[in-house]
């Protein structure tokens, strides 16, 4: 198995949001993979994405491994 390097990112792209979700929402939801630092919506796209930030980027690693989201 190789060995994985550092996790170094600590902000993760959600897209394809369902209008109506909300800041709260996302941030309860991913706060399960570790301490959420905020959650920037952006509902001025169709549909609407949003950026996780989380405070240690072991716990973004983690999120973005389960559920395969992208990171920026």
């Amino acid at each position: 198995m190789p060995a994985r390097s550092p996790p170094s990112h600590l902000k993760l792209f959600v897209g394809g949001l369902l209008p109506g979700t909300t800041e709260p929402d996302l941030g309860h939801y991913f706060a399960k993979y570790g301490p959420v630092e905020r959650v920037d919506l952006l509902t001025q796209k169709s549909p609407p994405i949003a950026f996780v930030h989380f405070m240690n980027p072991c716990d973004a690693d983690c999120a973005d491994e389960k559920l395969q989201v992208g990171r920026r």
